[in-house]
């Protein structure tokens, strides 16, 4: 995800605009896949309050396996950098988001995980 969010960057830059924050984004979610990974997205604080309350971690580990799996179907499933600048632009945003909870998620249960591989 970092390297699909690094060549958004560069491009962005070549195109001479100024940088602006991808959170800035307009969401569109067109498809189906999009509309269920932004659903998912929003189940994350109740997934880790589970968790918590329950005292199992992997509830929290399902929630995000779930979440990777959903990722990739999106990802296969729909071209992010060479769809039309404002679809880009919305997915470049989901896929920020989901690195976010992923990054959050991974974090409460102490992985750390790097930027790249």
């Amino acid at each position: 995800m970092c390297s699909l969010l690094d060549k958004y960057a560069e491009q962005a830059g070549s195109a001479g605009a100024p940088a602006r924050d991808i959170a800035d984004n307009t969401l569109l979610l067109d498809t189906p896949v999009e509309k269920d990974l932004a659903l998912r997205l929003t189940q994350f604080p109740a997934a880790v309050l589970r968790a918590a309350d329950a005292c199992k971690p992997s509830i929290l580990a399902d929630y995000l396996f779930g979440l990777s799996q959903l990722y990739s179907s999106f990802y296969q499933r729909s071209p992010v950098l060479k769809a039309a600048p404002a679809v880009r632009d919305s997915r470049i945003r989901l896929c920020a988001m989901v690195a976010q909870v992923l990054a959050e998620g991974l974090g409460l249960l102490g992985i750390r995980t790097p930027r790249r591989i």
